[in-house]
């Protein structure tokens, strides 16, 4: 049979050719019979029937596609109506809408209706930055002014946010630094900023004695007060916990879990008894390597740190050099200033007691050498000249001597 067309037809209708039915070969002939006559038009025809068939196959297929792409979309896209009414939402748009407080399947909240309104009454697209639990999204509003709704697409910026704001935070740190703002409250900004921008970290700045040969804290704002109180004075050792070992060996130490590292094992029920499980320390170095204290964190489970840990506490080691070294010279002067003092009274002291010490023998000298000048007759005038002099008077004649 050469009608491909009805060919086709027959078989997907029956399953085989084997399967057609006696009583249809008569009409089946008569039609092979026609289309002989008319081949070459027929021919065209089922070739413009199947080049349209594969056309509208390979439509329905992109439109299918083109349809699953919001639901596969890993970022929230949804579609909002003037009303405030959530017309289509994908999977990825729960997490956004529950953060939110919104209700899929009810009017949103009112915050969501304004962005909405204000992106259908500029007549323009329209990208907003969001919080929503601490956490940052980027979401635009692209209108679509014929139906009266928006779509909207988002995605999380949360990190990047995090990095602005620390950023942000360290410059006000630097800002307090070259403003003089008390030693304390920059080290306790420290300690602060890297429990801000961690999950469940305890944050610690240890000072190295003017003794070197122990740390003790200088800010440690959520650490347990018994745990504190028990390790006031941390020692350098190569097997001195976290912070001992990173200031002695001037690197940085990590200690996933301190029930099982030997650098707690003399130790290690301190911590444990206040519920502190993992420490990180690096060590805080002035310019030419010396150790100034460590920069510490304590996790109440067992866990390593994560890149962006490791680098949060290291930033804040070097900030806490240039606190401390800062500190260090302010009380340098200060001691300084102090002994120049305490020098000069000292001094003062001195003048005062060898005037008064000198001013008997002085004033005994003055009276003898008045009471001889009463009988200067009796002496010869270089004599005379001399007494006069010693008792402050002026010689009567040029002293050839």
């Amino acid at each position: 049979m050469k009608h491909k067309f009805l060919l086709k037809q027959i078989k997907d209708h029956l399953g085989g050719l084997e399967n057609i039915p006696h009583e249809w070969d008569s009409m089946l002939k008569a039609v092979d019979n026609t289309y002989q006559q008319y081949e070459q038009s027929y021919a065209l025809l089922e070739h413009t029937m199947e080049m349209s068939a594969k056309e509208v196959l390979e439509k329905n297929t992109q439109i299918e596609w083109l349809a699953r792409l919001p639901g596969e979309n890993p970022n929230p896209v949804m579609r909002i109506s003037k009303e405030g009414q959530l017309l289509y939402f994908n999977s990825a748009s729960l997490e956004l809408l529950q953060l939110s407080g919104a209700d899929p399947t009810g009017p949103l909240p009112l915050e969501w209706q304004k962005l909405v309104c204000e992106a259908l009454e500029h007549h323009a697209n329209k990208t907003f930055e969001l919080e929503f639990s601490e956490r940052y999204f980027s979401i635009t509003f692209s209108l679509v002014v014929e139906h009266s709704y928006v779509n909207v697409y988002g995605f999380e910026i949360t990190e990047r946010k995090r990095a602005e704001n620390y950023l942000l935070d360290h410059n006000i740190i630097l800002g307090n630094l070259v403003a003089g703002r008390p030693f304390q409250e920059i080290i306790d900004g420290l300690t602060a900023t890297v429990e801000k921008y961690s999950d469940g970290l305890l944050s610690s700045i240890l000072i190295l004695d003017r003794s070197k040969v122990f740390l003790h804290y200088g800010s440690a704002p959520s650490l347990p007060a018994e745990y504190i109180k028990q390790t006031s004075k941390v020692f350098l050792g190569p097997q001195a916990g976290s912070c001992g070992t990173a200031a002695f060996l001037k690197r940085t130490v990590v200690v996933e879990d301190i029930s099982q590292d030997p650098l707690w094992e003399n130790f290690k029920d301190v911590p444990l008894a206040s519920g502190l499980k993992a420490c990180w320390s690096t060590p805080i170095l002035d310019f030419a390597g010396n150790v100034l204290g460590t920069s510490a964190v304590y996790f109440t489970q067992p866990r390593k740190p994560s890149p962006t840990e490791l680098e949060l506490i290291k930033t804040s080691a070097n900030f806490a050099a240039l606190a401390i070294q800062n500190h260090n010279v302010k009380d340098d002067l200060k001691n300084y200033a102090t002994e120049l003092e305490r020098s000069n009274n000292d001094l003062k002291d001195f003048a005062y007691i060898a005037s008064h010490d000198l001013q008997e023998p002085l004033r005994k000298i003055s009276i003898f050498s008045d009471r001889l000048l009463e009988s200067k007759e009796n002496l010869s005038e270089h004599h005379q000249s001399y007494l006069s002099r010693m008792g402050g008077g002026r010689p009567t004649h040029a002293d050839p001597h």
